[in-house]
């Protein structure tokens, strides 16, 4: 077969099956798997943007793909981690915090039925809240 033949070739595949790469401005281009849309988009490294963005193989990782909130893990802590446009962290929420073990959960219940205490103020007196800024700086 050849690309002329065959209409699912992209037009980067060469007849021997090689994908061609363009460098330009010292950047590699490279072709993005998928179909240009009805308006014919194309982004700016030279490769299609696809049809469904849900489709992995056709999706590109670029600046528009990008999330702009992660949810991580450390320590059993669950932070949501918050990026501004080139990936970097712009805002940490701590959402969940490890569940008690072994003593802590004696002590937890003592603090909440006779002491009174909030969750937040447990967290504290339990030590929870100790290495918050070394996890913190993990998340980052």
């Amino acid at each position: 077969w050849s690309k002329t033949n065959n209409p699912d070739v992209p037009p980067y595949v060469d007849d021997n099956g090689q994908v061609r790469i363009t460098i330009t401005n010292g950047l590699v281009k490279t072709p993005v798997y998928g179909v240009p849309g009805a308006g014919g988009n194309s982004d700016v490294q030279g490769g299609y943007i696809p049809e469904n963005p849900n489709d992995e193989v056709a999706r590109k990782w670029d600046k528009n793909n990008l999330p702009r909130e992660i949810d991580v893990s450390i320590d059993g802590f669950k932070y949501r981690v918050t990026l501004n446009d080139n990936g970097r962290a712009i805002g940490i929420l701590r959402t969940g915090v490890r569940p008690y073990v072994g003593s802590e959960k004696a002590k937890a219940g003592i603090m909440e039925k006779s002491d009174h205490k909030t969750a937040e103020g447990r967290y504290v007196a339990l030590g929870f809240n100790k290495d918050e800024s070394q996890r913190r700086e993990k998340a980052r």
